[in-house]
């Protein structure tokens, strides 16, 4: 199933498409993000609007607003990291040891593959512009590839990102409407930017939003669905994405008949395989 997002107008997607058996079943998706601000927890409020220029975000605080300069360079002696949202700023969040390990693992399955290539993995100290052309934002995704040819002129600042082609974020209960939405809504507007992955902490599921001319297609994955990642010419199931995540998600064991299995670990040492 492909979910097909349009350009954003007063909606955060303004069509469904559903392709089934070689026939296309188009539907009507509405959601206002314009007239109703969301509120995500740990995060300031926002309204997701449309300007002239593109969807962007204005946040809902009193703070005096600081200037991206300001925010840049404090950012490289803060002890908390904060991302920027047109001159507000906001704290993030700590994440859970499961977050850790996806990120970690993906990492792994990244770098390993793309070692020797002209393409380089960034985990979450990296910093990403994202946004529109009249926007000044900077987020710190969970993971990001940029790839570059020698004779591409790197970045002008060696702690922000403004070039990557894939981005992933490992869903949290505090920022997954966020992740979806808000952040959805900027990173796509990253011209370089060709996928966008939310992998879920609970449950071996993956949503991956692929440019398609000028629209993003969203593929959702499972357990025992191969993840393609066009982006970076790079394949893998995505069980290997949870291969390392312990107490109560997914893990691998080796049966008496030599076969590997996948289930649920109980605790350290009963391991309950499923029965597919």
């Amino acid at each position: 199933m492909f979910l097909a997002l349009g350009k954003f107008s007063r909606q955060i997607a303004v069509g469904l498409h559903l392709i089934f058996q070689d026939k296309i079943y188009s539907f009507q998706l509405v959601v206002f993000l314009d007239e109703n601000y969301l509120p995500f927890p740990n995060y300031p409020e926002y309204h997701i609007i449309n300007t002239p220029s593109g969807t962007t975000l204005k946040p809902l605080m009193k703070t005096y607003p600081i200037n991206a300069a300001e925010y840049l360079e404090a950012e490289k002696t803060a002890e908390v990291k904060r991302e920027f949202v047109n001159g507000y700023v906001y704290a993030m969040v700590g994440a859970s040891r499961r977050h850790n390990l996806l990120t970690s693992t993906l990492s792994r399955l990244l770098g390993n593959q793309l070692q020797g290539t002209a393409c380089q993995v960034f985990a979450s100290d990296m910093k990403v512009r994202a946004g529109g052309k009249n926007d000044t934002m900077f987020f710190y995704p969970d993971m990001m590839v940029t790839c570059s040819h020698p004779s591409d002129e790197t970045s002008k600042d060696p702690y922000v990102e403004e070039a990557p082609k894939l981005i992933i974020e490992v869903l949290s209960p505090s920022t997954e409407q966020y992740d979806r939405l808000g952040k959805l809504a900027v990173y796509t507007q990253i011209a370089s930017l060709e996928e966008y992955l939310l992998v879920d902490q609970q449950d071996m599921l993956v949503d991956l939003y692929r440019r398609s001319g000028e629209q993003w297609q969203l593929t959702q994955l499972k357990k025992g669905d191969l993840l393609v990642l066009n982006s970076v010419e790079l394949e893998f199931p995505v069980a290997d994405i949870y291969r390392d995540v312990i107490g109560g998600l997914v893990m691998e064991t080796t049966g008496g008949n030599g076969q590997m299995s996948i289930g649920r670990l109980v605790d350290q040492s009963v391991f309950i395989a499923d029965a597919s």
